[in-house]
């Protein structure tokens, strides 16, 4: 049976996760998934039309969910205990379809949905400019103020999470360090190091 190795990538929104994704998967042996796309793909399958009826009613768009789900835990609850299994069940196919040696798996929320244990390692970006986060985040949603800052309290604070991640990223740089930060992340993973990594 082949050997893969399944690392969580994550961390708050606006830090960068996605671009950092996007460096590590120009590694040959990388396969990196994007579990808010493949959420997404579960979410609008039509065979789940039932069960978001069920959680939201009628109006069932991409918008309304979002401001639901940022609005009512209880809803939030609902929809992530649908929904997780279901992506954990893809990112199982993925590992036996692949023939990389290494997954990586980005989700914002890994930690507060206690899934860390699944992962051998956790690569953890923060900024630690929150001004510059907030605009990051205002550019790519197209948020209000205090829609952002709704989202980003339904997140654990970074200390909690600089705690317990094994390789720790600042993103508050500019695109090329970001980078150079990916890259010796990819040498700490494959060198199969064993103490924290902060970069």
């Amino acid at each position: 049976m082949k050997k893969i190795e399944v690392i969580g990538l994550t961390g708050n929104t606006g830090v960068g996760k996605s671009l950092f994704r996007e460096f590590l998967s120009q590694y040959p042996d990388i396969c990196v998934i994007d579990s808010d796309q493949v959420s997404k793909d579960i979410l609008f399958d039509i065979n789940n039309r039932t069960k978001l009826v069920e959680i939201f009613g009628d109006n069932t768009s991409k918008e309304q969910i979002a401001k639901v789900i940022f609005t009512d835990p209880k809803k939030k609850k609902e929809l992530e205990d649908f929904i997780h299994p279901k992506v954990w069940e893809k990112i199982d196919e993925i590992k036996k379809e692949t023939d990389k040696k290494i997954i990586i798996v980005e989700s914002a929320i890994i930690y507060e949905t206690h899934e860390e244990d699944r992962f051998s390692k956790m690569i953890l970006l923060y900024c630690d400019n929150h001004h510059k986060q907030v605009l990051r985040i205002k550019k790519a949603h197209h948020l209000s103020i205090s829609q952002i800052q709704s989202r980003l309290s339904t997140q654990w604070p970074d200390e909690f999470k600089i705690r317990r991640a094994d390789i720790i990223v600042n993103s508050n740089c500019t695109k090329p360090q970001l980078k150079e930060k990916a890259d010796i992340a990819y040498n700490y993973i494959i060198g199969r190091n064993k103490k924290k990594l902060v970069l």
